[in-house]
């Protein structure tokens, strides 16, 4: 969780998440997806998937960012697994993602 993000960087906190997302592009990491969530109760998401190697493990993270201008804040979500068992760790991922209650 990131509070008063306008009020410590100057940007909106939509804008600072997708400025924090295209950092991603720059480095050593290929962009598999990325996506955004329309707003919803104040609150709009936006995420990308990527690969990259971690500790010579080849390993899939998902990022997903949710912003609220209204409330000035982030909460940045990040869940990560080797390839080679994304499809069974994610189920997990989207589970805990999907519990995630925000609002007022």
């Amino acid at each position: 969780m990131v509070p008063r993000v306008k009020s410590r960087t100057g940007a909106l906190p939509t804008d600072y998440a997708k400025a924090f997302l295209a950092k991603y592009s720059t480095g050593p990491f290929k962009i598999l997806s990325s996506y955004s969530v329309p707003e919803q109760s104040n609150y709009e998401g936006f995420g990308l998937r990527y690969s990259g190697i971690n500790n010579g493990v080849s390993t899939i993270v998902q990022v997903l960012i949710v912003a609220s201008n209204k409330n000035d804040i982030l909460y940045i979500l990040i869940f990560e697994a080797p390839e080679n068992i994304w499809e069974e760790e994610s189920l997990k991922g989207h589970a805990m993602l999907n519990m995630v209650g925000l609002g007022e």
